[in-house]
């Protein structure tokens, strides 16, 4: 069989991480779960933690708010199954990088870039690996 890509589209606590977590357990092999959420406030720091409790014991953990691509190809070579939890984080990640000082918005022709440049490394690595 070849590979597969799954792209789960949902709003905010609407089940994307359990159904993605189920798909994953169903899939088998070596799961590499990589995170992307950062613990900015308390209460991000315990749904980060409620989230780490509902992962099999098995499965690899990768936090990499930003650069997935070099994290998957670094921590997760021998992976069979890959979950990334969440891309709306991911982006907004990487977005957060492209506000020049003192301002309230970010630069839109360098968040475009960036972004773009890590899809391209993340699509990259996919057909690579």
């Amino acid at each position: 069989m070849g590979k597969a890509f799954t792209l789960i589209l949902g709003g905010v606590r609407s089940g994307k991480s359990d159904l993605a977590q189920k798909l994953a357990t169903q899939a088998g092999g070596r799961v590499a779960f990589l995170a992307t959420a950062e613990a900015g406030d308390g209460e991000m720091a315990d749904r980060i933690r409620k989230h780490r409790a509902t992962r099999p014991a098995g499965w690899q953990t990768i936090e990499a708010p930003t650069g997935v691509a070099d994290a998957l190809e670094r921590q997760a070579p021998r992976a069979t199954t890959v979950v990334i939890d969440c891309v709306t984080l991911w982006v907004a990640n990487l977005l957060g990088q492209c506000f020049p000082a003192g301002s309230d918005e970010p630069d839109a022709v360098a968040a475009e870039g960036l972004v773009a440049q890590e899809i391209g490394a993340l699509h990259d690595w996919y057909r690579g690996s």
